[in-house]
């Protein structure tokens, strides 16, 4: 009987956090152009967690339509400081390309009063002429 009391303790636990006031939503900007604004946003968090190790936190925003438009970005909340581990911009602006930490280029991300912002520089090309390589910077502003 303690075991069903625990249990029903733990959903009211997780199931009382107060949720935000505002609509989840986000603005991208790309190569100073707004190409999207008060769009519908997805944000997860996510801890990896290995035996013997310290949890990874990581958060994933999505906008748009990852089959069409939009962009997907995770970041890793794990240290101090929060970081763009990497960014994918499909079909906005004109341009569809990606950030990657690995691969030595630019981007930050901060966090303050429910929103992420995300800035950096990514590779790809554009959208109409599909044989020429492009750089874009990027701006995203998600509220979660």
């Amino acid at each position: 009987m303690a075991t069903g009391a625990v249990a029903v303790t733990g959903l009211v636990a997780c199931s009382s956090e107060p949720q935000p006031n505002h609509p989840s939503q986000a603005s991208v900007t790309i190569n100073g152009n707004t190409v999207a604004s008060k769009q519908a946003v997805t944000c997860s968090q996510q801890a990896d967690t290995l035996p013997g190790a310290a949890p990874q936190w990581y958060w994933t925003i999505a906008v748009g339509d990852r089959n069409v438009s939009g962009v997907r970005a995770l970041l890793n909340g794990s240290t101090d400081k929060l970081t763009a581990e990497s960014v994918h911009i499909l079909n906005l602006g004109g341009f569809t390309g990606a950030y990657a930490i690995e691969d030595g280029g630019e981007a930050s991300a901060s966090f303050g009063s429910e929103t992420f912002t995300i800035t950096g520089t990514a590779n790809g090309f554009n959208t109409y002429k599909p044989d020429q390589p492009a750089t874009a910077t990027f701006k995203i502003v998600a509220t979660c």
